[in-house]
């Protein structure tokens, strides 16, 4: 199966990575992997260091909306003005 079709694409896929707070994960072919080995390296070394930093925190994320949700990664609760989230979980907020 063919994923990416490039290192433009490999690098929208490394920053949205980083937005979603998930590990870069692909789903390349031999070819693929030859071809942009040191993009799919380079993404993961640079995606990686962030998340172990930042996985624990507390997400906020605002829609268009004006709709706010906070979403609380960590094994305590996380504190959001007045809001208490619990660990793993989340609030949407108006």
């Amino acid at each position: 199966m063919r994923f990416l079709a490039g290192p433009c694409t490999a690098k929208g896929f490394q920053y949205s990575t980083i937005i979603r707070i998930t590990a870069p994960i692909w789903s390349i072919d031999q070819e693929l992997w030859e071809k942009y080995e040191t993009t799919f390296v380079e993404s993961y070394n640079k995606v990686c260091p962030w998340l172990q930093q930042i996985c624990y925190d507390g997400l906020l994320s605002q829609f268009s909306s004006g709709k706010l949700v906070v979403v609380n990664f960590g094994d305590k609760p996380y504190k959001y003005g007045d809001h208490t989230i619990e660990p793993r979980g989340f609030k949407i907020l108006s």
